[in-house]
């Protein structure tokens, strides 16, 4: 009805299939990054209307093509 999808993991295998922490710790970096950047170029802070841009920028130079081959 309002499209949510719930992803559930088989009990006693979280360890093999949790999804890895690793991109996803880059991709908080490059966040962290491009909010920061963001903020000096424009004086302004990151907000709701803006995040997608932001978040965009992030998400493209975390998951490039070597990365995702890895």
């Amino acid at each position: 009805d309002k499209n949510i999808l719930l992803y559930v993991l088989p009990s006693n295998t979280t360890h093999i299939l949790q999804p890895s922490e690793i991109p996803f710790k880059k991709l908080k970096a490059e966040y962290d990054k491009a909010s920061d950047h963001y903020h000096i170029k424009n004086n302004l802070e990151v907000t709701k209307c803006l995040f997608a841009q932001v978040f965009g920028e992030a998400f493209y130079e975390t998951y490039t093509p070597s990365a995702i081959k890895n």
